[in-house]
């Protein structure tokens, strides 16, 4: 249903196009419905630069599927949008340490500290 009503929005027949908003909503209903590859290629298609909530909600669905090579796409995306925030470290950090990729883990570390971020502790 929503990708019938997201392409209704989309071929233009009705004066209105889709919002950056719009399509992360899709990304992310395609995410959660195991449509990967197909939010991917939303991802590549859509007539704006994709945001850190597109990137997000890839990550999201990408991560729920157990899909490594399509969370570190996306994990890197976020790094390059947000290179100060720390959190998507962490993920393709742990992400690496899950693939057993150990050379990408220290790779990984060595770049937050020369940017100098730390892995931040929440407590609850």
């Amino acid at each position: 249903m929503g990708r019938r009503i997201f392409s209704f929005l989309a071929d233009g027949k009705y004066g209105f196009s889709p919002s950056v908003k719009h399509y992360g909503s899709m990304v992310d209903l395609l995410a959660r419905s195991k449509c990967l590859d197909e939010a991917l290629r939303l991802i590549r298609n859509m007539p704006f630069q994709p945001t850190v909530s597109i990137w997000r909600a890839l990550l999201a669905g990408s991560r729920a599927q157990a899909n490594s090579q399509l969370s570190e796409i996306a994990a890197w995306k976020l790094v390059e949008l947000e290179p100060q925030n720390p959190a998507y470290y962490v993920v393709l950090s742990n992400l690496y340490a899950e693939m057993g990729r150990w050379s990408d883990v220290e790779k990984v570390r060595k770049l937050m500290k020369e940017r100098g971020l730390k892995k931040e502790c929440r407590h609850w």
